[in-house]
């Protein structure tokens, strides 16, 4: 009672707001990236074939089974498309027999964890990237992915919604809508013009996220609070 928050996402303070933390005692700062290792490079080709990538911890909340059902539609409109899914987790062996079952062996590929380079190579020649978890405190992978010069499409579930410009950096959907979440990518995979727009815009946002600007905020923040209780 009567102390500061803060967090990193509008969603998170609305939470907060929710549970009877009053307005005037939440603040938010986002979350930075590592610019030296998120950043673009021009001479990065994508890759031959429609490329659709996951990154992060494979947990059932994540919902990547969703990206996987919604693949199979994709492969039917874009045979030569292919799904990368990056990461361990508890929900992997579930995930891979869904793609067997699917048969779709041939077109998703699960390289467990990846070196920093590794993961970066993949983000960078990705065509999308994607997020359709439930929930996330914000969603750092989107911005990851728009400072290399990849577009997004997530789910519209708390925290994502913050990190996707809807129409500009990526594309939000309802969250578990399979068929709106495949009609997303296709739009994205079908029309090059297009997703350059999106990425150009999406690099833009990403270098607002700075962990010396965030640092910043943090100390004039504290400063604040301090001058306050003195």
């Amino acid at each position: 009672r009567g102390r500061q928050f803060n967090v990193i996402s509008d969603s998170t303070a609305a939470d907060l707001v929710k549970r009877g933390v009053p307005e005037k005692d939440v603040s938010v700062i986002h979350c930075g990236i590592d610019r030296k290792a998120y950043s673009f490079d021009p001479a990065a080709f994508k890759y031959g074939k429609p490329t659709i990538l996951y990154v992060g911890r494979i947990k059932k909340y994540k919902s990547i089974q969703h990206l996987i059902s919604a693949f199979k539609i994709v492969k039917e409109k874009l045979p030569e498309s292919r799904l990368m899914i990056v990461g361990t987790g508890d929900y992997l062996p579930n995930l891979k027999s869904m793609a067997h079952r699917f048969g779709l062996d041939d077109s998703v590929e699960f390289p467990g964890f990846v070196s920093l380079e590794n993961k970066l190579e993949r983000m960078r020649r990705s065509h999308v990237g994607v997020l359709p978890s439930i929930r996330e405190g914000w969603g750092l992978t989107n911005i990851e992915c728009n400072a290399v010069g990849t577009t997004v499409v997530a789910a519209d579930s708390p925290g994502l919604r913050d990190s996707v410009k809807d129409g500009v950096t990526g594309l939000l959907y309802p969250y578990g809508d399979v068929e709106t979440l495949a009609t997303k990518l296709l739009m994205i995979l079908s029309d090059e013009k297009y997703r350059q727009k999106l990425e150009q815009d999406a690099l833009k946002w990403a270098e607002t996220f700075d962990w010396d600007i965030a640092a910043k905020a943090f100390e004039k923040l504290i400063i604040e609070i301090a001058g306050k209780r003195t």
